[in-house]
């Protein structure tokens, strides 16, 4: 077998691979074997009948597309032994020359040439100088008020409300079903369109107006109601147009919110209300540590990205493109919507999210790189889980040490 390593630009190499007729006619010679055991041919044992017969039982399409597959794989992994490359993501094959007879036989040398990202070089300046000064993030407010845990407390109580007929017309603070159809100059415009829709009327969560609208209405009532669109609106194509909607109401219900005492506050697992109402301030406390301690963290990741001085291979780059855009496909569809048509919803094609999320990409493999680099430096060990932690401890501390008192 013959390898040729040649480097490229942008962290990247070409590996040409020459294998000889005969060491291809084995992997051949494998995958009839392997196949060979499980074929019944009349007049034959299992795996004794003529080569020929076995191959075509098979179908010379799949056995040129096996011993393709092995062949290939048993190249690379010559060349990366043979040259010591450190590949960091799958190659590209561009296949050269190939041929396989129907009978089975290798008639020529198998040429290839494989197109790998290779680990870039990096340099990383003194990362140990990294400072933060900023008092929000150093020394972040971490109290919880006591507006903010009566709001969590009025959400919780929101979900064990019930419901039970108004027999009175819609007033802010119902629940309402509804239907309506919006039209934009006398044409009806689906996305204006629903049936049966509910609605906490004052919620604001329809279009400024709607909600005033349907104030006063009736069990059943029809009602046309005109409006016109805002400014920052969030649907830019029909931002400051007029609409106008037929709407329907087909149910009005008041919302009954339990009592808060210490029935509801063991709903909670809590005795009491004023025991319920701690143990929200320490989950807020808690989180908002968590927030400040990431905000933390990534001002010192993004001052230590820009210590690094490396040139990312685009494959690579696209890559992680490709994550981050399978993490929100996955987000998408989780709940319970079709990934293309949330793309139609907001008007963007998957071309659009690359473009998009390219430099987040770019940046995510940076702190990746630097923290790889800073962990080389620190001499810790990479397998160790803990390892990840102990650095950005260790940039934490640094970063805060030469800071006066405050």
């Amino acid at each position: 077998m013959k390898t040729i390593f040649t480097r490229l630009p942008k962290s990247q190499a070409k590996i040409t691979i020459a294998i000889p007729a005969a060491m291809v006619q084995k992997h051949v010679d494998d995958c009839v074997d392997l196949h060979a055991k499980d074929i019944e041919i009349k007049g034959f044992r299992r795996g004794k009948a003529p080569k020929p017969m076995i191959i075509e039982k098979i179908g010379i399409g799949r056995i040129h597309q096996e011993t393709l597959d092995r062949a290939l794989s048993a190249g690379y992994a010559h060349a990366i032994k043979e040259h010591g490359f450190h590949p960091i993501s799958k190659p590209s094959v561009a296949l050269k020359k190939f041929t396989l007879l129907p009978s089975g036989v290798v008639s020529d040398t198998l040429e290839y040439d494989l197109t790998v990202d290779l680990m870039p070089d990096i340099k990383l300046g003194d990362y140990t100088k990294i400072r933060i000064t900023d008092t929000k993030l150093i020394k972040p407010d971490t109290n919880v008020t006591d507006a903010e845990v009566e709001k969590v407390l009025a959400h919780l109580q929101q979900q064990k409300s019930t419901m039970d007929d108004a027999n009175a017309p819609v007033a802010p603070g119902h629940w309402v079903e509804i239907s309506f159809d919006g039209k934009i100059n006398g044409v009806s415009q689906e996305k204006l369109n629903s049936s049966h829709h509910p609605l906490v009327v004052g919620s604001g969560a329809m279009v400024p107006g709607f909600e005033d609208a349907l104030v006063g209405m009736k069990k059943d009532e029809k009602k046309d109601i005109h409006i016109t669109f805002p400014k920052d609106y969030f649907a830019k194509d029909i931002v400051g147009k007029n609409a106008d909607f037929s709407v329907t109401v087909h149910e009005i219900k008041n919302i009954v919110l339990p009592v808060l005492d210490a029935a509801f506050a063991k709903e909670y697992g809590h005795d009491t209300l004023d025991a319920l109402k701690k143990a929200i301030g320490n989950q807020l406390t808690t989180e908002k540590k968590q927030r400040a301690d990431q905000l933390l963290e990534a001002a010192i990741l993004e001052k230590g990205r820009k210590l690094l001085t490396v040139t990312i291979p685009d494959g690579l780059v696209r890559q992680e493109t490709d994550r981050i855009i399978e993490r929100m496909k996955e987000s998408v569809e989780k709940q319970g919507v079709v990934f293309d048509r949330y793309l139609e919803s907001v008007k963007k094609t998957h071309d659009d999210l690359h473009k998009e999320y390219e430099p987040q990409a770019r940046a995510n493999i940076e702190v990746g790189l630097f923290l790889g680099e800073v962990m080389k430096k620190e001499k810790l060990d990479p397998d160790d889980k803990e390892s990840m932690r102990k650095v950005m401890d260790s940039l934490i501390a640094r970063a805060i040490k030469q800071v006066k008192s405050l």
